[in-house]
């Protein structure tokens, strides 16, 4: 009985599109993420394919971004640069993301 009452919250999710709407959006935020990047000169430790995407940036972008910004160093890279890893959602904010990228490429060029 109570396996009934945890499962109608999926008959709304899925009757109404809601699920496949959110999960839409959080790809479209995500690959307009890896794009603004990928015009940066940003190179992806994978290529970008769903909601998460793992660009590779210089450390100290990295250690500056992490004081505005709350993402996952992913792992380390080649000799001062990391991969991240960037999740987005359903509540992702496209203004967000744009901020996210203008701050980005305000800290790209002080590292060269």
């Amino acid at each position: 009985a109570k396996g009934r009452i945890l499962g109608l919250q999926f008959v709304g999710l899925f009757e109404q599109q809601v699920f496949f709407d959110c999960a839409k959006h959080a790809h479209e935020q995500a690959m307009a993420l890896a794009q603004g990047l990928r015009d940066m000169g940003c190179e992806f430790m994978t290529a970008p394919q769903s909601n998460q995407i793992f660009p590779i940036l210089p450390n100290a972008v990295i250690e500056a971004l992490q004081q505005q910004f709350a993402f996952y160093h992913w792992q380390d890279m080649h000799e001062g640069f990391g991969a991240v890893r960037l999740v987005t959602s359903w509540a992702t904010d496209a203004d967000n993301v744009k901020t996210f990228l203008r701050v980005v490429a305000n800290l790209l060029p002080s590292v060269e």
